[in-house]
């Protein structure tokens, strides 16, 4: 008997998968279930969001799109939304400052998770009025959403002393909702806004939504991409010890709306940009680019929703689908899982002490390593995703 454990993610997690060899050909098809580094509450995997929408003004998303909660909720989920995105606060009110009652609700949240989506709150941040903020995100957490999203942009860098600013508001909320996911917003050209709190961002948050908007810089999505990538990656080469903390999976917000009638967004730009992301071969982002969002649903076209529709950022999950002994003692194993990944299997004898055999196994799906003699009864393997 041959014990193979497979770990996903590179986190302490183990599903012990057994496998019995007979006359030294022997075919067990396994199928493991996914195990993600950190599942924070509701079910949110901070590496993988998947496909989302910004919502900016709730009764003009609800009356495009059939008069009601449930009607908008279920037509977002037809267009293969995982998550949504909905204005809550506007630095420290709440969202509409018009007179009129919040727009993000309990009802709002009930009717998102009865269509199978997650929901997001943000705030349009200030950083003036900490309490102030920190009283709007912590009533929309508590009203059950999946987590929040902090739009921080260029209020925070005439900010006074903006790096303790952003400690002030992000470690108590980390410290209340330790499990809850939190990201933000900020501007995708690091280099052109060096006085914002990167760090401290990064540091508290659970992913990072870049503002990718191709239109508004005036360049291709292909280019956007491809500068997504060199600033944060330059970015993230200058941290070093606890700072690298702060390196978080990248979820760019895609532009989708027009500037005018002759800068209109395209839906086929917007499946340029979805296909640079998924295709990228030297991503910012640790694993890839494993979601975007697109700011925002009042202002999508029919074209943008055709090119939002397209892209599907449901990734294949690894796992070992079969096991061969061969002569010579050589274990072959198929691998399935995004090709082109790296995977690091590594052998043990005792479950405490591993060693990387294989690494970077994925290039065709199949991997062969020898299965040395030992004087242990059982060789345990496990499956890691790379960073």
């Amino acid at each position: 008997m041959i014990s193979v454990s497979l770990v996903i993610n590179s986190r302490p997690i183990t599903l012990k998968l057994r496998l019995r060899v007979v006359a030294f050909v022997s075919v067990l098809l396994l199928v493991a279930t996914q195990v993600p580094a950190v599942i924070l509450d509701n079910g949110v995997d901070p590496t993988h969001l998947g496909k989302g929408d910004w919502i900016y003004i709730l009764s003009s998303a609800t009356s495009l799109y059939g008069g009601s909660l449930n009607s908008l909720m279920a037509y977002e989920k037809s267009q293969g939304m995982n998550f949504l995105i909905v204005k809550a606060g506007e630095s420290n009110v709440y969202f509409p400052n018009n007179g009129s009652p919040p727009q993000f609700t309990s009802n709002l949240v009930s009717a998102a998770h009865a269509a199978g989506l997650k929901i997001f709150g943000y705030t349009r941040s200030y950083g003036q009025d900490i309490p102030g903020e920190l009283n709007i995100i912590t009533n929309i957490l508590n009203l059950g959403c999946d987590g929040y999203i902090v739009d921080a942009e260029s209020e925070w860098e005439t900010l006074p002393n903006n790096a303790t600013a952003a400690v002030q508001l992000l470690q108590p909320l980390k410290a209340m909702y330790p499990t809850r996911f939190l990201a933000h917003s900020p501007f995708m050209y690091i280099s052109y806004h060096s006085a914002f709190p990167y760090l401290q961002f990064g540091l508290y948050c659970d992913a990072v939504m870049p503002q990718a908007y191709w239109k508004s810089f005036g360049i291709t999505p292909a280019q956007c991409v491809s500068d997504m990538d060199i600033q944060w990656s330059w970015w993230q080469s200058t941290l070093s010890g606890t700072n690298r903390n702060a390196i978080k999976p990248i979820y760019p917000i895609a532009q989708g709306w027009s500037l005018a009638t002759n800068l209109v967004t395209t839906g086929a730009e917007i499946m340029q940009f979805n296909s640079a992301c998924t295709n990228d071969a030297s991503p910012a982002s640790v694993g890839g680019y494993n979601g975007v969002s697109y700011f925002r649903c009042e202002l999508h076209s029919a074209d943008m929703w055709a090119g939002i529709a397209s892209v599907n950022f449901s990734r294949p999950r690894p796992h070992l689908d079969q096991f061969q002994l061969l002569a010579g003692e050589q274990l072959q194993i198929n691998l399935s899982g995004q090709l082109g990944a790296a995977y690091i299997v590594e052998s043990s004898s005792n479950l405490a002490n591993w060693i990387p055999v294989v690494t970077n196994v994925n290039s065709n799906g199949t991997f062969l390593l020898t299965n040395p003699a030992t004087n242990s009864s059982a060789t345990f393997y496990r499956l890691k995703v790379g960073q």
